[in-house]
């Protein structure tokens, strides 16, 4: 009791000292109690007005925390403030000219979705290549994505992905899952308590930059070139970007794009387009292999692939689950490169899918698809059916900044919860 005391005696003490301290001009006390209002912190209400007209102060005397809390502002609205991009970026771009990491990272953002500016992928990787040099860690994973995606550079991505999971492991203790599943697609394995780095084919050791730790090729690689011998089938499939929903009993009415992939098949996992899936049991006549999984926010999402054995027919299931509870939607997998058909909830004309077992049969009017050939489908939130890989959709993260655990909005993809690669369109 005496402890608890002293604790909100030395509390009260130190919020008048910094609002003191604020009102008397020191920017670093006035950005502290712009934090303050904004979390309703030291009992005071939350006020968002009151919070940015503090940034605002600090900003206006070249205090570069405040000018990115005012940039902050004007893109995401706070306070009342009519949301303007131009804006936002004027605060950025003063804060990352005098070499501030955070105003350096939010004006490559800017630059790389086309905020207030016009989209400029290489000046953004300028920005986001500063903010890393000063061990700016959100900065490490947007440069692997750049890499991956838009370089196609595996391991420089590789590089980058590794820096941030051991910048993510630093800071919480534990494991970034999106980012383990980014290194798994590149057919990598890495353990950021260890330092391990697992090979899971010989393609993601090839070129790519030396790591702390150990590193070995896994010996249950998906490369036909390591593991040739257990090769069962090889060939291109194509995976049907509309799911039924075997809850609500009609398809998806907002499809991704079809995806075309070379397959290949062992007894201990297939590889899909370089992704490795492990065998994971029987299935009545088909076998199961687990894809990607993640989580976030109480919600999960899994892949699975059944493949028939003798026909190797295949179909993709994708698993939602959270506490409103969970929906499997399946997906029809085709050999060869083709368009796969479109269905219509309501018409009475019946369409089909393929489960490798037979065809099943559901109510739904067939369209044929356009072509896609001239458009390239958005590997980056392929399994999360167009939505932001960071919120999962939610357009909401979990923000421990300031010694505060709260929801703050998703600065990926602005809170819209859509895919800012592609704006949720499945193409790029």
């Amino acid at each position: 009791m005496v402890f608890l005391c002293i604790s909100l005696m030395t509390w009260g003490q130190d919020r008048k000292t910094i609002m003191a301290k604020a009102q008397a001009g020191d920017p670093e006390m006035q950005v502290r109690l712009g934090h303050a209002y904004l979390s309703g912190w030291w009992g005071l209400a939350k006020n968002e007005e009151e919070a940015v007209k503090w940034y605002q102060k600090a900003a206006e005397q070249g205090y570069a925390k405040g000018q990115v809390r005012l940039g902050h502002a004007y893109l995401y609205g706070w306070g009342g403030i009519t949301t303007n991009e131009e804006e936002a970026v004027k605060w950025y771009r003063k804060a990352a000219e005098q070499g501030y990491a955070e105003g350096q990272y939010n004006l490559g953002n800017c630059f790389y979705s086309g905020y207030g500016v016009t989209k400029d992928e290489e000046e953004a990787m300028k920005w986001y290549h500063k903010a890393a040099e000063q061990g700016y860690g959100n900065s490490y994973y947007d440069l692997g994505l750049i890499y991956q995606y838009r370089e196609e550079n595996r391991s420089e991505a590789i590089k980058w992905y590794k820096k941030y999971a051991d910048y993510w492991y630093k800071e919480s203790g534990d494991e970034n899952s999106t980012t383990i599943e980014s290194l798994k697609e590149l057919g990598v394995a890495y353990n950021p308590r260890t330092k391990e780095t697992t090979y899971l084919n010989s393609n993601a050791s090839s070129g790519s930059s030396s790591s702390s730790g150990n590193t070995h090729i896994s010996s249950s690689s998906g490369s036909s070139s390591s593991n040739n011998k257990d090769l069962l089938y090889k060939g291109m499939y194509t995976i049907s970007g509309q799911g039924y929903s075997q809850v609500y009993q009609k398809y998806n009415d907002f499809p991704t794009p079809d995806e075309t992939v070379e397959v290949e098949i062992y007894e201990d996992g297939i590889s899909i387009g370089g992704l490795w899936c492990k065998y994971e049991r029987n299935s009545g006549n088909m076998r199961r292999y687990a894809g990607l999984s993640s989580s976030f926010g109480g919600s999960t999402s899994e892949v699975y692939f059944y493949v028939n054995p003798t026909t190797f027919e295949m179909r993709k299931e994708s698993v939602f689950s959270s506490a409103f509870g969970s929906d499997t939607y399946v997906h029809a997998i085709s050999k060869g490169e083709c368009t796969m058909p479109r269905y219509n909830n309501g018409g009475s004309t019946s369409g089909s899918y393929s489960t490798g077992s037979g065809t099943q049969s559901h109510t739904g009017t067939s369209s044929s698809g356009s072509s896609t050939s001239n458009k390239r489908a958005c590997t980056i939130c392929k399994f999360t059916n167009g939505k932001c890989t960071t919120c999962k959709g939610s357009g909401q993260v979990l923000s421990t900044s300031y010694g505060t655990r709260s929801y703050i909005r998703c600065k990926d993809c602005s809170g819209t919860g859509r895919c800012r690669y592609c704006n949720g369109t499945g193409y790029r």
